[in-house]
């Protein structure tokens, strides 16, 4: 028999939408301290012991996917592998959330994944990270995981980079490359066209 995990307090959607309406206050007012604080304060009272952990779970990868906006904007990338680790101990336990939390969190692993070199976890989260968003987000993860497709270093991967940022470091770094072999400065057209479309995609 499936034991199935015991359900939040407050329903996926419910939990999700009262975080965002504290991270709209907050964020918009630019008040990023007071934002941070928030989601400590709540975090600390929903974690105190282990029954209100599992009984709010969906409510816990809310704020978790919150502070992984925050953090991005912010770039402080430091915190972002916490968050993301501590949301996923969650969602692979079965915790059930809203699109848009499971989106961030699994775009968040992807980002983290590609600075590590790990491409092929990179690909499979930026994948179920366009599985998980219905809106436009879906064309931001699969450009991710086009970009995730090409060998190449992020270690310098910055929390605010686009993957438009990253295919024209990519396309830098190939001219560079042409430029030592050939002593050319014309990058390769071809490429760059072919790339260009894909990413350009509305």
């Amino acid at each position: 028999m499936i034991r199935r995990p015991p359900r939040s307090t407050l329903s996926s959607s419910s939990a999700a939408s009262d975080v965002y309406k504290r991270q709209g206050l907050y964020v918009d007012a630019k008040d990023y301290t007071k934002a941070e604080e928030s989601y400590n304060d709540i975090l600390r009272e929903l974690t105190k012991n282990k029954n209100s952990y599992r009984r709010n779970s969906a409510y816990i990868v809310a704020l978790h996917a919150a502070q992984i906006e925050l953090y991005t904007l912010l770039d402080q990338e430091d915190k972002l592998g916490l968050c993301y680790e501590k949301a996923m101990v969650l969602l692979s336990g079965g915790t059930e959330v809203i699109s848009r939390v499971g989106g961030v969190v699994h775009l968040c692993g992807g980002r983290l994944y590609m600075v590590n070199g790990e491409y092929e976890n990179a690909r499979v989260e930026f994948n179920r990270a366009f599985e998980s968003f219905v809106d436009d987000r879906q064309i931001e993860s699969l450009k991710y995981l086009v970009v995730a497709t090409i060998p190449v270093s992020y270690t310098h991967l910055r929390a605010h980079e686009t993957p438009e940022h990253l295919v024209c470091r990519l396309l830098l770094e190939k001219k560079k490359q042409k430029t030592q072999t050939h002593h050319s400065h014309h990058p390769p057209t071809t490429y760059i066209s072919t790339t260009h479309s894909i990413l350009s995609h509305p």
